[in-house]
């Protein structure tokens, strides 16, 4: 639900992930004012313990109050906050939804993965408006679950789905050494691979993809694969929307990160060092999602859910 916080044009969308903490502000006119994203690492641990470890909890919280202030720098009227896989795993996920509100002011709500995709679809499709009717398949690579949301750009969603893996999740599940073995890879690519299997023969939309299916990829995995094929040392978003992923250039890049420690992956550029750990985790979905749908290619959109929120709230 939102919250009215003040009688201002102003709207703002927060999105607590598994592994990052974003905010999104937009004018009375739906023009970005402000876009922050902070590495919280929310999710850290909950995928075997099903808590939020209390250090991750206050990484986030200060991120938020940060966050708290810039809404009233902007005088935003409007805003919601929603939580995702880390919190809907959590046991004590409604721990963090109270001292969400004491902080900020608003009830924060914790989206399934349905909603997540939902919201994710409509940000992500924003801008394809010339493309009538055209089949698209949004693939969110999330911290800990990817979604993956079938439709076109007149609204028409004809599959939603949400799967258990995302970089932090395969990386602390699988990949434990640095390097990871090639056991631990092959175990990731199998998990991801069953999973997929196990969705494309329950959501019989996602079996049989229309011909001629564009496939969109959000989130900051695929952010972090454009930065890095393009050594870009800066965030550029104008060079990272609508980037194509190519699915060679990502089986290559996959094999060298492979082979890398994470002190070797901090220093590749376009690799912000707080993701070094989990890259490769997140890459290792992605390209499951394109070798099992048959992509050869994966358009970034660095549009998602956040846009999804304001949307909601206009």
């Amino acid at each position: 639900m939102e919250q009215v916080i003040k009688d201002s044009g102003c709207l703002a969308g927060i999105d607590c992930g598994t592994n990052s903490t974003r905010l999104l502000i937009t004018d009375s006119n739906g023009n970005a004012t402000q876009r922050s994203a902070v590495i919280t690492r929310l999710g850290q641990g909950v995928d075997s313990t099903r808590r939020i470890d209390e250090s991750a909890l206050l990484r986030t919280l200060e991120v938020l109050k940060r966050y708290r202030q810039l809404m009233d720098d902007f005088h935003v009227g409007k805003a919601r906050l929603v939580a995702t896989s880390a919190v809907r795993d959590a046991l004590n996920g409604q721990a963090f939804l109270d001292a969400v509100m004491e902080i900020c002011g608003i009830k924060a709500e914790i989206l399934s993965g349905e909603e997540e995709g939902l919201l994710t679809f409509n940000g992500a499709i924003s801008g394809y408006e010339n493309l009538s009717s055209t089949p698209f398949l949004v693939v969110d690579v999330g911290g800990g679950s990817t979604e993956l949301i079938a439709g076109t750009n007149e609204g028409d969603v004809k599959a939603v789905t949400s799967l258990d893996m995302g970089c932090v999740r395969i990386t602390e599940r699988f990949l434990k050494h640095d390097p990871p073995h090639e056991k631990e890879i092959s175990q990731a690519i199998d998990y991801c691979e069953e999973l997929l299997m196990h969705a494309s023969a329950e959501v019989l939309e996602l079996g049989v993809l229309d011909s001629g299916t564009i496939l969109i990829g959000v989130a900051g995995t695929v952010s972090t694969l454009a930065q890095i094929i393009q050594k870009l040392s800066v965030y550029e978003r104008e060079r990272i929307h609508h980037f194509v992923l190519d699915y060679s250039v990502l089986t290559e890049l996959e094999r060298e990160l492979a082979t890398k420690n994470v002190e070797d992956k901090q220093q590749i550029i376009g690799l912000e060092p707080a993701r070094a750990d989990v890259i490769l985790g997140g890459l290792i979905v992605l390209i499951q999602v394109m070798k099992h749908f048959h992509f050869e290619r994966c358009l970034a959109s660095e549009s998602d859910i956040l846009d999804g929120l304001i949307a909601s709230l206009r």
